[in-house]
């Protein structure tokens, strides 16, 4: 199967300019300026010793450093149960951040509007 390539709002390239297709882009490709955990700023996220934060990043070879050398944290759980369980906090505080940003708008009728 081949690799989809994607522009740089997120959109498919394949997909683009077809006329049957609503153009947005992938869920996951919101523009939050991202702060990549080294080492100890992981560790100390996955022991709980620092909050989660939406802006936070996993570095991958930071991951596996740590899949190497540490296979249990402060936690009886396995790493990667840890390590997903912060990602998905991570992702959850990003949703209810963008969530407090959301702004109602009052409705107003128009005069042509049936009551």
């Amino acid at each position: 199967m081949a690799e989809v390539e994607y522009d740089e709002n997120g959109f498919r390239e394949d997909l683009k300019n077809s006329k049957d297709v609503l153009h947005q882009p992938d869920a996951d490709r919101s523009a939050w300026d991202l702060t990549v955990l080294d080492y100890d700023q992981t560790m100390d996220v996955l022991n709980g010793k620092m909050a989660v934060k939406p802006n936070f990043s996993f570095a991958d070879d930071v991951l596996n450093k740590i899949r190497e050398e540490k296979p249990q944290i402060n936690s009886d759980e396995d790493i990667n149960s840890v390590i997903e369980d912060k990602y998905q906090q991570i992702l959850l505080a990003r949703y209810n951040e963008d969530q407090a940003k959301n702004v109602s708008r009052e409705v107003t009728k128009d005069d042509d509007e049936i009551e």
